[in-house]
């Protein structure tokens, strides 16, 4: 573009301006240029209204028109006899055809125009090739020419030019890994941007610097930026397929597969034919990585088809995608020599161009290299892979430590192995204590799932290493204990709004008025919701079992049983004061299969009443023998006679641990891991034992335990009868020494964090109580399906429990199932009566139990609960 002396008359300078202000107010400059091409016919202030109305189509997402617009520019300038004007038009138009799709086209344009070019206008030029080649993924050559311009544009005093330089080589640094650089760019060219009003290169830059924090793995940050980006861009109505590419991205490396592939599938078949190749590929290649995480191969091996006939071949965005597409296949079916020389050309393209996932990619030609039985060639990968990550962040560390331990694992090097893990772990660690969400801490349980495999499996003729190492990667949402909760997450405003849309959608399907606008109401608070607990960064204490003693003398007479999935078989670990002895139990997919019929039985029974359940109630014990028969048989003899704490694989955390013969009449306490186990059995309780009752509305039996339980303790805080609203039941269970909540639950698989229970104002989600400043010391939920969890990780599963005692609660009485109203009030006295006298949660359970015996319906309802934790 011309500088400003070489303009004249002020509708020149006005048109001139629209160039200026097209990337900041690009709505309104469609608007007004558009305007100026109908009512002018200087060829000048034409060409600079057409240029204008391009580039404000281009960064709206319309390529095609963006296209139209600058070829007649281009014509416009040429008409005015100015080859300068001619040229920057010449450069405009260029880079649009590479964002278009027709990246040699483009370039040979760019190149041609340059040369043609001098000073100021030639610095331009030089920008937009460098912009280009850095949105092509090639990092090298678009650093030195964004390089080489930002020097001119500085010279000059050009600061809107200088911001987009900063930006784009910002960009640049971020994808080699540079992040230190990167920052430095990015927070330089906001103020730039800020300063001069440019609105929608704001939102760019912030979008940018997502980027820089999801690569550095700081995704609580990422996540809010992305969301700030988002939120500007849709004001500017100018949301790019770019930013759906970066926040699959963040949801990969957040573990949140699953939703990174339906924002990647939403994303493209929405896109319409105006928009660029190149940014359908970027959420393509994403969507592959994706489905590829979750096991939906035909999909990634599908989507990577579709990619390939896009992407520039010499792009670094092509070496991504043969990545993932090569990984896909692999998965879907098996490896072959052209598909590991494939892997080994990418991995070695992309180590020359500094690529932080050159570290994923020699770790998928090693792996594609032990899969063909070449061991050589896995080592010479798995050890580059090793060196790149060494260095890297959390993402990168992780990878490599799981290079190194599939290395040693290659050459039967258990030590070595261990030696890995435990470097894993200690990264692990350190990345949960960013987090603030208990959510995405239980979902990093992915990130470090190989690398727990590798460990199991190199421990498992040791059983105290066995015992440690499987403690490492179990309950990881539990480790970090916060040193703040309540302040973790925002969003009260939305979480109210989700209560009445919630109860107004359950008013409409009761009525069968029409629901399918309330429904979507629903889902986007839902989804608002989510996103401001994940946004919120965490600090806190890391706890981890190092050694056995401490756990000992915490256990005292109980016997700790831990039972850990390897390869599909559960081995049965029994620590006492002597020590841990190992035990082979059955398979894992026999026992889930049992503990679900048992459940269903369970339901059956608790639905239909006292009849049905004495029906059931012979099944329903034969069954859990041959549950028990299952999973615990070779262990019985070194369990004893004493009180048992058992930590479950997640996939059997649903079991109705009480209610198998062997245990029923025993204190049998049920742990995420031993880990949490023994930091609830060293919370102290409150100094003072303020008890808080809670009664939801529709309880068939009317909440009769409520107005029971407050009979024999007139000091209870007690909110009922309209009183249980969400604000202040969660002020009075802050910090109580028992908070007990009877109300109707409901547990969704889909979001396990969404479960709910019903007050009188609309339903209590899991993410309300994370808000808990200090969750109640003992927490009883007499509700239906409370201690139902999702699975969230390796080892890790999602629900109440998790998140109430991630708030600080040492001791969960909970349901796997839903039960019957009128029995629960009997159990809720006897328990209520067993804690007042100096029981924990599990003797009190104990005595329930004990009480029950004989009466069908009370006995199966006492079997479906669960004491959770040490309490």
């Amino acid at each position: 573009m011309p500088v400003r002396g070489q303009i004249e008359g002020p509708g020149a300078f006005a048109a001139a301006d629209l160039v200026r202000r097209a990337t900041g107010d690009p709505v309104a400059v469609r608007v007004e240029a558009s305007r100026v091409l109908t009512r002018s016919r200087d060829p000048l202030i034409r060409s600079f209204a057409a240029q204008a109305l391009g580039l404000s189509r281009r960064d709206l997402g319309d390529a095609r028109g963006a296209l139209r617009a600058l070829r007649q520019a281009v014509r416009f300038a040429e008409h005015t006899g100015d080859r300068r004007r001619t040229s920057d038009c010449r450069a405009s138009l260029a880079a649009t055809l590479v964002v278009a799709g027709r990246v040699r086209e483009g370039l040979d344009a760019l190149a041609q125009a340059e040369s043609t070019s001098t000073g100021l206008d030639a610095a331009r030029i030089e920008f937009r090739r460098g912009a280009v080649l850095v949105r092509l993924a090639r990092m090298d050559e678009g650093l030195g020419a964004l390089t080489h311009a930002l020097r001119a544009f500085r010279r000059d005093g050009d600061r809107l030019w200088e911001a987009h330089a900063l930006t784009n080589r910002g960009e640049a640094y971020a994808a080699q890994g540079r992040l230190d650089q990167a920052t430095h760019d990015l927070d330089a060219a906001a103020t730039l941007y800020d300063d001069l009003g440019q609105a929608l290169a704001a939102a760019m830059t912030t979008h940018d610097k997502a980027v820089v924090a999801s690569i550095a793995g700081r995704f609580p940050e990422a996540l809010r930026l992305l969301d700030e980006a988002r939120q500007a861009y849709a004001a500017l109505h100018a949301v790019p397929l770019d930013l759906v590419a970066d926040e699959c991205a963040v949801l990969l490396r957040a573990g949140l597969p699953e939703e990174a592939v339906a924002a990647a599938t939403a994303a493209l078949a929405s896109t319409d034919r105006t928009a660029s190749p190149l940014e359908a590929v970027k959420v393509i290649v994403r969507g592959v990585e994706a489905a590829t995480a979750v096991g939906d191969y035909p999909l990634a091996v599908r989507w990577s088809r579709q990619a390939a006939r896009l992407v520039d071949p010499a792009s670094d965005t092509s070496l991504l995608l043969a990545l993932r597409g090569e990984e896909a296949r692999r998965q879907l079916r098996g490896a072959t020599p052209t598909m590991l020389e494939h892997l080994t050309a990418t991995a070695t393209e992309m180590t020359s161009r500094r690529m932080p996932d050159a570290v994923t990619a020699h770790l998928a030609a090693g792996r594609c290299a032990i899969d063909l039985r070449r061991p050589d060639a896995a080592r010479r990968h798995l050890r580059e892979a090793e060196r790149l990550g060494r260095r890297g962040a959390a993402p990168m560390r992780l990878s490599a430590a799981v290079a190194a331990a599939t290395r040693a694992d290659l050459d039967v090097d258990p030590a070595s192995v261990r030696r890995a893990a435990r470097r894993g772990f200690t990264v692990l660690d350190t990345h949960l204590a960013t987090l603030g969400a208990s959510e995405l801490r239980a979902r990093s349980g992915r990130l470090v799932e190989e690398l727990a495999q590798l460990a199991v499996r190199a421990t498992v003729d040791d059983p105290r290493s066995l015992l440690l190492v499987s403690e490492r990667a179990r309950a990881v949402a539990l480790r970090i204990v916060p040193d703040s909760v309540g302040t973790r997450s925002p969003g009260a405003a939305d979480r109210a709004a989700l209560r009445a849309a919630a109860t107004a959608l359950a008013a409409a399907r009761a009525e069968g008025a029409p629901t399918t606008e309330l429904l979507h109401g629903v889902r986007a608070l839902e989804q608002r919701v989510a996103r401001s607990a994940r946004q919120s960064s965490g600090s806190g204490t890391t706890h981890s079992l190092e050694d056995l003693q401490r756990l000992q003398e915490a256990l005292g007479a109980r016997r700790l049983l831990s039972l850990v999935g390897i390869d599909g078989h559960l081995h049965l670990l029994v620590l006492g004061q002597r020590g841990v002895r190992r035990f082979h139990g059955g398979r894992l997919a026999e026992a889930a299969a049992l503990t679900e019929q048992v459940r269903f039985l369970l339901r059956a029974g608790a639905r239909s009443g006292a009849a049905t359940a004495a029906l059931l109630q012979p099944a329903l014990d034969e069954a859990l023998h041959e549950l028990e028969s299952a999973v615990l048989a070779p262990a019985l003899r070194a369990l004893g006679d004493g009180p048992v704490v058992v930590v479950p694989p997640a996939r059997l955390r649903g079991l109705p641990w009480a209610a198998l013969p062997s245990l029923r009449a025993r204190s049998t306490a049920v742990s995420p891991s031993a880990t949490a186990w023994l930091h609830a059995a060293r919370r102290r309780p409150p100094t003072t034992r303020r008890t808080v009752l809670v009664g939801g509305p529709h309880l068939a039996s009317g909440g009769g335990e409520v107005p029971a339980l407050a009979a024999r303790n007139p000091d209870a805080t007690v909110l009922r009868d309209g009183a249980a609203t969400a604000t202040d039941v969660l002020a009075a269970l802050d910090g109580a020494w028992l908070g007990h909540v009877a109300a109707h639950g409901t547990f969704r698989d889909d979001n396990p964090m969404f479960s709910t229970l019903e007050l009188d104002d609309g339903p209590l989600t899991a993410f309300d109580l994370e808000r808990l400043h200090r969750s109640p010391y003992r927490f009883l939920l007499t509700s239906c399906e409370t201690a139902a969890e999702g699975f969230a990780g390796h080892d890790d599963v999602l629900g109440f429990t998790t998140a109430v005692m991630a708030a600080g609660t040492a001791g969960v009485l909970a349901a796997v199932e839903p039960v019957d109203d009128a029995a629960t009030v009997g159990l809720s006295l006897v328990v209520h009566e067993q804690l007042a006298a100096g029981a924990d949660l599990a003797g009190a359970l104990l005595a329930a139990r004990t009480a029950a015996t004989g009466v069908p319906l009370a006995t199966s309802t006492a079997w479906s609960f669960l004491a959770v934790g040490a309490a």
